[in-house]
C-alpha cells in the first residue's frame, strides 16, 4: 500500500471536489494511457464497495487515484476537476488497496441525483491517476449501473400497502425489519421506540422474492394536525437491537388524510362527478386551487407529471375539507372492475406534494357480457355476438376490437402487435344499445393449446384515443373430434367401462363432459389428448344410442355409439328341478313402463333354454320358446322386481304349462336297439317336453326316462334297452302307478291318508290325480309322514272321499342345465315382428339361471 494514501482527502479538496461524497468509481495507474481499468461489478446498490483494477501496469509509488461518476452523455474530462460541462457528475473517494487495486464505496441515490422510483442509472467511471488532480493523467473506464431502491406508492393513508424493490439486498436471507420514523434519519439499528418521534413497525412484511418485498403503513401513524405528514421507512436485517440497515438510504413515505367520496364506482371514461370530503379535523385543500389525479398504481409523493386523462377537471373547492370533481376521460375500465387511487395536491404544480388521498380505490366499472359462444377455432374466422343487461352501447356508434392474449384489455384502441389481433374494420356491428356482433380473425395458439383471449370492444378505431367499452374471455382452440368407443355395447344396468378416442380432448379433470343417449356418462378420466374413459350410466333398452362430447370448444357428436342392451341381474341364480317355488330378485330397467300378467300379451319374465325366440313357427308355437315362467311379478321399482319360479313344472312348445296327469305320446310302433340308448318310433311322437319322462316299451328298462329328444321320432333313453325290440306299443309319460288307497277327510284339507307303506319318499313332488283332489291345478306331494301312512299335497283337496284311488306320475320338469331368465315386453307368439315396441332382455352371465340336482 502506498504511503500517500493520508493526503488523498486533501488533495481531492484542493482540486475543487466535494470531500462528503461517497460513491463509485474506477482507479487508474499513475502511468500514462492505462490499456484498461475493470471493476469488480458492472452494477451496484448505492452503499456497495467496487474494486477497481488496473489490468496493465500498476499504481505508482506517488499517486493517488482520482474517481469521478459521471452520466454516461457526458465525456469524462482531461484532468479530475468537475466542470460544468458534467452535468451530474460527483468525484468519489478512492483507496488504493495494492499496486493495481483500489477500492471506492458508490455514492447515495441522492448524491448521485437519481429520482425517486428510478430503477436504475448508468454513469461512466471516469479515472485518473498523478499527484496532482489538475496534472492527472485520463483513462475513460467502463460504465457503472446504479440500482437504487423503489419504494411505491410515495404517499397514502395508514394501511396502504406499499413495495420496495432492490436488486442486491439482503431479503433473500429473510424478512427484513420495517419502522416508519417521523425522526430526520434512520436509527443505526432496529428500534420502534425513538424519544419525541412517532415510531412504529409495519404490518403485514411479505417477502415477495429475494429483491421485493411488500408491507402496509402501520395504523399508529399520525398525521400532522389533520394534514399529510411525512414518515422515513427505513429497512434493516432484522428486528433486533442489533440489527442494521439493508439499503442505503431511508424512503420517505407521506402519510396523508383518507378522504372519503360520494360514490367509490363509476363509469368508464369519467365525466361523472364526485364529492370528496376529509376526515374530522383533516383541512388539507388549504390551496386556492387543488389538484386531483386518478392513479392507476399509488399516489406519487409529489405531482410530478401525470398520465394524460388523469388529471380531474373542474375541480371545485367548497371549504378546506371538502371539493368536487369530474372524473377525467383518461379513467377508463381494463376489465370488469378497474381500481384508481385518487391523489390530492395543493397545485397542478410538478413539485406539488401529496395532501390527501381516497380512502378506497375508485373503481370503474364495465357492464358484464356474455358472448354467445366463449370458445371458438383457431386458424379460421368466425362470428359472436355479445350481449349485457345494460346498455353499454348507447351513445355509441361506431366500434372496433382488439383481440388480446394479456390478462386486460387496453384503456384504448391498440394498433395490430405482439398479443394483439386487430379486428378487420366494420367487424364489428352494433345490433342495439346492449347488442352487437363481431366477426373474429384468425387467432392462433400458444404452444399449440388452448388460449385465452380477451375479446376487447371499443368506440371507434382511433388508436390511443378510442376507449374500452365491454369485454369477455374468449378461449380459441383447435376443435375435439370423437372418433369411436370400446366396447360399443352394455348393460340398460349401466357400469358398463367404456374408452372414447378422439383427437384433442382437454386432459383436466372437470374439462370433458359427455351424454350417451342422453344420459350423462359416469366417472368421466381424461387420459390424453386423444382418450378418455368413463362409466355407462342406467338407460332404457337402446341400440346405436348417440354420444355427444362437450369440451370448451364446443360439442361433437358420435352416431351410432353404443347399444344399451336389455340385461338382466337374477338373484339367487340356480335351484333344483324339484323346486316348486323360489323368490328371485331381478334388476333391470324400464318395469314402470310394462304391465305384467298372465295373458299371452302381457310383459313376462321366462326361463328359456338359449336366446328366446317368440318368432310363430305354426300351430302358435314360438321358434324357441320359454322353459318356464317366474310368475306372480311383484315390481319395486323401474329396475327391480320380485317374481316366482317353479321349476316341477315345464311348458310345452305353444308356452302352456304341461299337466303330467294327462300328458301322454304314443306311437304305433317303437323299435330299440341292443347295446344302443336310441329308441325311434315309426311316426311323429317324440316332442321336447318328453325329456324327463318314462318310457313304455318292451325293449326298454323299467324305469327308463327320455334324456334327450333328437327328433319327432329318435330319443335317446337314459339307460341301456333290455335288448331289441319292435313293438306296436311305445308309450311316453302316464302313471307310474294307480292302485293307491287313500282317505281324504274334507275339503280344503292338505293331508291324505293311506295304510303304512302307501307313501314313500321317492313320492315327494310327483303329481297325483284322483277324485276328491283339487280340479283346478295339478297337486304335487309335498311331503310324506315317517311310516308312509299320510302325505302332504300342495293344494287344497275338492271334497271327502273314502277309499278313492290315487295315480302317481313323473314330473315334467324342467331338465338339470343353464338357461337363461329372459323379460319380454310382450309374450304372445310372433310379438317380435307384430309389436313396434316390443323389447326383450339378452343373453348374459348375470341373467343365467342354473338348474342342477339340489
Amino acid at each position: 500500500m502506498r504511503k500517500s494514501q493520508s493526503k488523498l482527502t486533501a488533495r481531492l479538496l484542493g482540486a475543487g471536489l466535494t470531500a462528503g461524497a461517497v460513491g463509485a468509481a474506477v482507479l487508474v495507474a499513475p502511468t500514462a494511457a492505462f490499456a484498461s481499468v475493470s471493476l469488480s461489478s458492472a452494477s451496484a446498490t448505492p452503499g456497495t464497495t467496487i474494486t477497481a483494477t488496473v489490468n496493465t501496469g500498476v499504481f505508482a509509488s506517488t499517486a493517488q487515484p482520482y474517481i469521478v461518476l459521471t452520466p454516461v452523455a457526458n465525456t469524462c474530462n482531461a484532468d479530475s476537476t468537475v466542470t460544468a460541462a458534467q452535468a451530474g457528475a460527483v468525484a468519489v473517494t478512492a483507496t488504493e488497496t495494492g499496486d493495481p487495486t483500489a477500492t471506492f464505496v458508490v455514492p447515495s441515490a441522492a448524491t448521485l441525483g437519481i429520482p425517486t422510483g428510478t430503477v436504475s442509472k448508468d454513469f461512466k467511471v471516469c479515472t485518473y491517476a498523478g499527484t496532482t488532480a489538475s496534472g492527472a493523467t485520463l483513462d475513460a473506464g467502463p460504465t457503472l449501473t446504479v440500482t437504487p431502491s423503489v419504494q411505491t406508492p410515495g404517499g397514502g393513508p395508514t394501511g396502504t400497502v406499499l413495495t420496495n424493490k432492490q436488486p442486491n439486498t439482503s431479503y433473500y436471507s429473510g424478512t427484513p425489519g420495517i419502522i416508519f420514523t417521523s425522526n430526520a434519519s434512520c436509527p443505526a439499528t432496529y428500534t420502534t421506540s425513538i424519544t419525541g418521534q412517532t415510531t412504529a413497525a409495519a404490518s403485514n412484511i411479505t417477502r415477495v422474492d429475494s429483491t421485493t418485498i411488500t408491507f402496509a403503513a402501520p395504523a399508529s401513524l399520525t398525521l400532522t394536525d389533520g394534514a399529510t405528514r411525512a414518515y422515513r421507512v427505513c429497512y434493516y436485517n432484522g428486528t433486533t437491537s442489533s440489527s442494521t440497515p439493508v439499503l442505503d438510504n431511508p424512503q420517505t413515505f407521506l402519510l396523508t388524510p383518507g378522504i372519503g367520496s360520494s360514490a367509490t364506482t363509476g363509469p368508464s371514461g369519467g365525466s361523472n362527478t364526485l364529492t370528496f370530503t376529509a376526515p374530522s379535523g383533516s383541512t388539507p385543500f388549504t390551496t386556492a386551487t387543488p389538484a386531483v389525479v386518478f392513479s392507476a398504481t399509488g399516489c406519487p409523493a409529489a405531482y410530478g407529471s401525470p398520465a394524460a386523462g388523469r388529471v380531474g377537471t373542474s375541480v371545485t373547492k367548497t371549504s378546506t375539507s371538502a371539493l368536487t370533481v369530474v372524473v377525467p376521460s383518461g379513467v377508463t375500465g381494463t376489465g370488469l372492475t378497474t381500481p384508481y387511487n385518487v391523489c390530492f395536491y395543493g397545485a397542478a404544480s410538478a413539485a406539488e406534494t401529496l395532501i390527501g388521498s381516497s380512502a378506497s380505490p375508485y373503481s370503474v366499472t364495465l357492464p358484464a357480457i356474455t358472448l354467445s359462444s366463449t370458445v371458438g377455432p383457431a386458424g379460421v374466422t368466425n362470428g359472436i355476438t355479445a350481449t349485457s343487461t345494460a346498455n353499454f352501447l348507447l351513445g355509441v356508434s361506431t366500434l372496433a376490437a382488439n383481440y388480446v392474449t394479456a390478462e386486460r384489455c387496453p384503456v384504448t384502441y391498440t394498433a395490430a402487435t405482439t398479443g394483439v389481433v386487430e379486428g378487420a374494420v366494420g367487424s364489428v356491428r352494433k345490433l342495439a344499445n346492449n347488442r352487437l356482433a363481431a366477426t373474429v380473425p384468425v387467432l392462433t395458439l400458444t404452444n399449440g393449446s388452448p388460449t385465452v383471449y380477451q375479446a376487447c370492444f371499443y368506440n371507434g378505431s382511433t388508436v390511443g384515443q378510442s376507449t374500452l367499452v365491454g369485454s369477455a374471455a374468449y378461449t380459441v382452440m383447435n376443435p375435439h373430434t370423437v372418433a369411436s368407443v370400446a366396447p360399443t355395447s352394455g348393460s340398460v344396468l349401466g357400469g358398463t367401462e367404456i374408452v372414447v378416442t378422439g383427437t384433442n380432448f382437454p386432459t383436466t379433470a372437470g374439462s370433458i363432459t359427455a351424454t350417451l343417449g342422453g344420459v350423462p356418462l359416469l366417472n368421466i378420466t381424461p387420459v390424453s389428448p386423444n382418450a378418455f374413459t368413463a362409466t355407462t350410466p342406467q338407460h332404457a333398452a337402446e341400440n346405436d344410442a348417440t354420444l355427444v362430447v362437450t369440451t370448451v370448444s364446443g360439442n361433437r357428436t358420435l352416431a351410432n355409439a353404443f347399444s344399451f342392451l336389455n340385461d338382466l341381474v337374477v338373484s339367487p341364480n340356480t335351484a333344483p328341478n324339484t323346486t316348486s317355488a323360489i323368490d328371485l330378485t331381478v334388476k333391470g330397467v324400464g318395469f314402470y313402463s310394462v304391465t305384467f300378467g298372465t295373458a299371452a300379451a302381457n310383459a313376462h319374465m321366462y326361463l328359456v333354454n338359449g336366446a328366446y325366440n317368440p318368432t310363430d313357427i305354426g300351430g302358435t308355437t314360438k321358434a324357441n320358446g320359454p322353459m318356464s315362467e317366474c310368475a306372480d311379478v311383484l315390481v319395486i321399482s323401474d329396475t327391480e322386481l320380485i317374481c316366482t319360479l317353479s321349476l316341477n313344472r315345464r311348458f310345452d312348445a305353444s308356452g302352456a304349462a304341461i299337466n303330467p296327469t294327462t300328458y301322454t305320446g304314443a306311437a304305433t310302433a317303437g323299435t330299440t336297439t341292443a347295446n344302443s340308448r336310441v329308441i325311434t318310433a315309426t311316426t311323429g311322437t317324440f316332442k321336447p317336453e318328453d325329456v324327463g319322462l318314462q318310457i313304455t316299451h318292451a325293449g326298454a328298462a323299467a324305469g327308463t326316462r327320455i334324456a334327450r329328444v333328437l327328433s319327432t321320432t329318435t330319443a335317446v333313453m337314459d339307460r341301456d334297452p333290455i335288448g331289441a325290440s319292435s313293438t306296436t306299443s311305445l308309450t311316453v309319460g302316464g302313471a307310474l302307478r294307480t292302485n293307491a288307497t287313500v282317505d281324504i277327510s274334507g275339503s280344503n284339507v292338505y293331508t291324505i291318508t293311506a295304510n303304512a307303506g302307501t307313501f314313500t319318499s321317492a313320492d315327494i313332488g310327483r303329481p297325483i290325480s284322483g277324485t276328491g283332489l283339487n280340479a283346478g291345478g295339478v297337486t304335487f306331494i309335498t311331503s310324506v309322514a315317517p311310516g308312509g301312512a299320510s302325505a302332504t299335497v300342495s293344494l287344497p283337496t275338492a271334497s271327502q272321499q273314502t277309499d278313492t284311488t290315487v295315480s302317481f306320475y313323473s314330473p315334467i320338469a324342467v331338465p338339470n342345465g343353464a338357461y337363461t331368465l329372459t323379460f319380454v315386453s310382450n309374450g304372445a307368439v310372433g310379438a317380435n315382428s307384430s309389436d313396434p315396441d316390443y323389447s326383450q332382455s339378452v343373453v348374459s352371465s348375470s341373467s343365467t339361471f342354473t338348474v342342477a340336482p339340489a
